[in-house]
């Protein structure tokens, strides 16, 4: 009977292995991006910044209801009135950091929903991501007057963001078919582990909503 059951159960896993495919696709994003951090803001102020990103994804179905993958590509984050910006003018800094990353994900969905071929799907995942570029810009507060723009490349003061950025990913979505192939969207949320900063807390969030096109292979 053991046996049986062994067998039966290798039969089962070969079975869901053979129908497993790889699912490619490219998408878009764009929303807030903002920085956690311990200081005291001015009365009103904003600390978020516009972000995007634009990445590949493949996916690995394990079962029409898992699958596990990959999602590299550019993706810009930042903040306003940056942490360690001393009081040397009534302002507002702002981190534009650009980054690459390649997050692993393990996505979960509800495919052909009440037989009309829509897919609701949620994934979570994790990555480490690279600081490639970015700049600072600096807004006076009392004239609106935009006080130039410095790459990190040139800055010396305030201290520049680390290079790395780690933190979890998740999403919630709806796929919609497509001349065969299938549309997404989905909002997204970014929270990140590490201090952009070296001399203060201050972590990466973002939420945004992006648009993708996937395709079976």
């Amino acid at each position: 009977m053991k046996k049986v059951i062994f067998f039966g159960f290798l039969l089962s896993l070969t079975s869901t292995m053979a129908q497993a495919q790889w699912k490619v696709g490219v998408q878009a994003g764009y929303g807030q991006a903002w920085n956690f951090y311990d200081r005291e803001l001015p009365e009103g102020a904003e600390i978020d910044v516009p972000g995007y990103h634009l990445s590949a994804q493949a996916y690995y179905a394990i079962t029409p209801w898992l699958s596990v993958g990959v999602e590299p590509g550019f993706v810009r984050r930042g903040a306003a009135c940056i942490p360690d910006w001393g009081p040397i003018f009534v302002g507002d800094t702002q981190w534009h950091l650009n980054y690459v990353s390649a997050p692993l994900m393990v996505q979960g969905s509800w495919p052909n929903i009440a037989g009309t071929g829509l897919r609701v799907f949620g994934s979570l995942g994790a990555g480490v991501s690279y600081r490639v570029g970015g700049f600072t810009r600096s807004v006076d507060l009392e004239t609106g007057e935009v006080n130039g723009e410095i790459k990190f490349k040139d800055l010396f003061f305030p201290t520049p963001p680390t290079l790395w950025d780690a933190g979890a990913h998740t999403n919630l979505g709806l796929g919609i078919p497509v001349f065969g192939q299938e549309l997404t969207v989905r909002a997204e949320y970014y929270h990140g582990l590490m201090d952009t900063s070296i001399d203060t807390t201050s972590k990466n969030r973002s939420l945004s909503v992006a648009i993708g096109y996937t395709f079976a292979l």
